[in-house]
């Protein structure tokens, strides 16, 4: 009598700077686009069952990917644990042709190079006294850390990087009625962006963040989103909306918020000549522990999807 074979198939499934400008931006300026999705899984091919030793269990400490909850935001750790999904999201890049030793920063006046990244290439003592693997990720995109840039303004909001009418600065690289997120986007070609914009808000702040998160995806650029330091809109509402779209795009986030927990009030303070808008300002030792942490949660998210 003829044996009947087992045969088994395996499917794996993987699984701040002044008023803000009042902006309406056009949506028919940002091209939707579908929430990126995990990886398809494919079937093993069917082979005939052979008789083997049974493999000792290999040990991995490799973290698993799970999403946090967005109303426990305030307890999330600092740097994020970088989801499957944005190695799709890096690899359309590469297939859209975008830098991979590129950055781009989405930010206010306290984005500018000279506080924010670029402070590490023009401080020598303050490059010197990075960790090796820290100045690495700086050379890697050292051509970003300095530039001027029309989405890292004093005032930015959400809305007001999808608004063709602003800035006002000369960025003769844009084009007419191209707004200045498209208009970086086009010009840099960044890999990966970090968005630290919040404190300037506006009514419609989680649409118009959705959209930018959107029109980067769509274009392969990883957004990373910040959790602010300040709460001027008094119920944590933008950083609570920022976690949900964490959550929901399952993409990267930098929580200052966290890294400035310890300090007295988060070493903010209220600008002489802009009292209006209250403690919004980072004083020196909170603005080393933003760039310095940024450069982390950069460095985390570049080599883990370079790398995965």
């Amino acid at each position: 009598m003829r044996l009947q074979r087992a045969v088994i198939l395996l499917v794996f499934l993987l699984g701040a700077c002044g008023e803000p400008a009042v902006v309406t931006p056009v949506a028919t300026e940002v091209s939707p686009t579908e929430t990126p999705v995990l990886p398809t899984a494919t079937a093993l091919p069917v082979q005939e069952s052979v008789p083997q030793e049974t493999a000792e269990p290999v040990a991995t400490d490799a973290p698993v990917y799970v999403p946090l909850d967005p109303e426990d935001w305030m307890s999330w750790p600092m740097e994020p644990l970088v989801s499957p999904a944005m190695r799709e999201v890096y690899l359309r890049g590469q297939a859209n042709g975008l830098d991979l030793r590129a950055l781009s920063i989405f930010g206010d006046c306290q984005s500018a190079p000279e506080d924010f990244l670029g402070y590490y290439l023009d401080n020598p003592e303050a490059y010197a006294a990075l960790p090796a693997e820290l100045q690495e990720t700086v050379d890697h995109f050292s051509d970003s850390l300095t530039r001027n840039s029309p989405t890292a303004q004093p005032g930015a909001t959400a809305g007001a990087l999808l608004w063709s009418g602003w800035p006002d600065g000369d960025f003769s690289n844009c084009l007419k009625n191209e707004t200045p997120a498209a208009c970086e986007l086009r010009n840099h070609r960044p890999a990966f962006v970090i968005i630290n914009i919040g404190t300037h808000y506006e009514t419609r702040n989680e649409r118009y963040m959705r959209m930018l998160v959107d029109m980067l995806l769509e274009k392969g650029s990883i957004p990373i989103i910040t959790f602010k330091a300040d709460n001027r809109e008094g119920n944590h509402t933008i950083n609570l909306g920022n976690a949900a779209l964490v959550t929901e795009y399952q993409i990267p986030y930098w929580n200052l918020w966290q890294a400035v927990d310890e300090l007295p009030g988060h070493n903010l303070y209220v600008k002489e000549g802009e009292e209006a808008l209250g403690e919004i300002y980072l004083n020196e030792v909170a603005q080393e522990a933003q760039r310095r942490t940024a450069l982390q949660v950069l460095n985390a998210v570049w080599r883990a999807v370079e790398q995965p």
